[in-house]
């Protein structure tokens, strides 16, 4: 049976921390209880007590960071996309950053069974001194058991608009007659990760150099690129054999980037 699944988060400032003060959810998405950080920020873990996302269903989120605010958002594990005999699945997410806040999107890998057919949208809006840190990692199947871009359909949109316009627009589908195009762009390897930083302080040019260091790769087990975006912005994309060179690669560039453009050390999520 399909679900509707409903999450609204609103974190703000209080003192020299950040609350929750706002929460809804209904199932399947659940939130454990936020977690504050010796940092002043709060992190919440997302849960799916169904395990997975089925045929249908339907799940809308809506995270709002206050003026000053600084919130992590992730997931307790990775999301499972199952296969699907009709009509797929998608999740929308709308955030809203205020002047001054900071947030943290680091969910772990999006997996996509065979025969899964999955679309996410995510829009953002950041004001006026707003920072967002994002990244999605993918893995094409059940590595272990061969599947391989053996999905229906993917499609993932991120739009990140600030107060003088569009910062970023990035729209990608793959299906069932796109193998080879899928292929040839991943260049022989199976799974690829995007990470993203808006809102940031400009990189020194030792910085930037360690960074780009960072997300390169061995060309054999991984390799990846960075570049500058409008407006204080980073991205980077990593691809790999599997997830965990593209986990590290991220977790590197977030230990040279978070120090050199905000000022802090990256949150260490500890899901062991």
């Amino acid at each position: 049976m399909a679900r509707h699944g409903v999450l609204r988060l609103g974190f703000e400032k209080r003192g020299d921390r950040t609350v929750l003060v706002e929460q809804y959810s209904h199932a399947p998405l659940r939130v454990m209880r936020p977690i504050g950080h010796p940092s002043g920020a709060a992190l919440v873990y997302v849960l799916s007590p169904t395990g997975g996302v089925l045929q249908g269903d339907r799940y809308d989120v809506t995270i709002r960071v206050g003026a000053g605010a600084h919130a992590a958002y992730t997931t307790q594990a990775a999301t499972k996309v199952y296969g699907m005999t009709g009509e797929g699945a998608s999740q929308t997410t709308r955030i809203h950053v205020h002047e001054g806040g900071l947030l943290e999107v680091l969910p772990d890998p999006l997996i996509l069974y065979a025969e899964s057919d999955f679309t996410q949208e995510t829009d953002v809006t950041l004001a006026v001194g707003a920072r967002l840190v994002y990244h999605e990692i993918v893995a094409p199947g059940r590595l272990a058991r061969g599947e391989r871009l053996a999905f229906r359909q993917f499609t993932t949109r991120l739009t990140v608009r600030d107060e003088a316009g569009v910062l970023l627009h990035e729209r990608t589908t793959l299906g069932r007659g796109h193998e080879e195009d899928a292929l040839a762009a991943l260049d022989g390897f199976t799974c690829w990760g995007s990470w993203y930083g808006f809102g940031l302080d400009e990189l020194s040019d030792d910085a930037w150099r360690d960074a780009a260091e960072r997300v390169a790769g061995d060309g054999v087990s991984e390799v990846g690129g960075i570049t500058r975006l409008p407006r204080g912005g980073v991205a980077a994309r990593v691809l790999a054999r599997s997830t965990q060179p593209i986990e590290r690669a991220f977790a590197d560039l977030a230990a040279t980037v978070y120090p050199a453009t905000l000022g802090l050390e990256p949150i260490e999520l500890r899901k062991y």
